[in-house]
């Protein structure tokens, strides 16, 4: 029986901002933002096997990945969300790598495609144009680093938003970004229910409060936090919804509808999109 809800999401789509609301939701606030990388489990390869990984083939290495999850969940009875931006692909063996027995469940994050690639371009360093381009792919681009240490093969934007969404293994809770802005709450709540956490709407309204976004720009600013690009760049940027429309060229936001409209429209961001 598996422990594991995978936080899955195309990268800058909001995975840190729920895991924050989901340590709030459960710690009754954060004390530190340092606290979120403390308690921060990923889908890299975990200590407990201590196997070295050149003593394996990939597909050991697949079988390790998935025992050391395994094992990590079995220390406690709560559901651990485990964040992940790797593409629901098939392995060696048929499976996705984060393929998981009984128990296992996914909260699938997704976020307009024309706002991430103006985050994801601040946070890699890379041009606009060059970040549409990337998520316009689907061979590997970003860190072609063995999958047991965190690398992660993301597809094109719509590739990764489909292979979450249409898989039929695991069961989904898809959040819009856009509505975790909008109404904190109530998609709080989805996600509480989807992990089997009784909360109540008090700890829910102190896990928003502990978590709005201006008070983690502001944490930020001051404690610093260990996952940004660089010491000189914030992770928690603005977090607003429609920044792309000042920040990105309009023909770079016509070349992601070009390539995406379909699933932008899947999802409610282009209502007036036909095939």
């Amino acid at each position: 029986m598996s422990g594991t809800a995978w936080l899955a999401s195309y990268p800058k789509s909001g995975n840190t901002w729920v895991r924050a609301l989901i340590y709030a939701l459960r710690h009754g606030g954060i004390d530190r933002l340092a606290d979120l990388r403390e308690e921060r489990p990923g889908d890299g390869m975990q200590p407990a096997p201590g196997v070295p990984l050149s003593d394996m083939s990939d597909t050991e290495a697949l079988q390790v990945l998935r025992l050391g999850w395994q094992l990590a969940e079995s220390r406690g009875s709560d559901v651990v969300p485990r964040k992940t931006h790797q593409a629901w692909t098939p392995a060696q063996d048929g499976y996705s790598t984060r393929w998981l027995p009984d128990g296992g469940r996914a909260i699938y994050i997704v976020r307009d495609p024309r706002a991430v690639a103006v985050s994801f371009a601040h946070h890699l360093g890379w041009s606009h144009a060059d970040t549409v381009a990337a998520m316009n792919r689907d061979d590997e681009v970003f860190r072609p680093i063995h999958m047991a240490h965190g690398g992660f093969h993301p597809l094109s934007w719509s590739g990764h938003v489909r292979s979450w969404t249409r898989q039929q293994e695991l069961p989904v809770t898809v959040v819009r970004y856009e509505d975790l802005v909008a109404d904190p709450h109530t998609q709080l709540a989805r996600i509480a229910s989807a992990m089997d956490i009784d909360a109540s709407l008090d700890h829910i309204n102190v896990a928003v409060e502990a978590c709005d976004f201006t008070m983690l720009v502001a944490r930020e600013s001051i404690e610093g936090f260990s996952e940004a690009p660089s010491v000189h760049k914030a992770f928690f940027r603005r977090g607003t919804v429609d920044s792309w429309i000042d920040e990105l060229d309009p023909s770079l936001s016509d070349r992601i509808v070009a390539e995406h409209g379909e699933v932008m429209s899947e999802f409610g961001y282009l209502p007036e999109y036909r095939t």
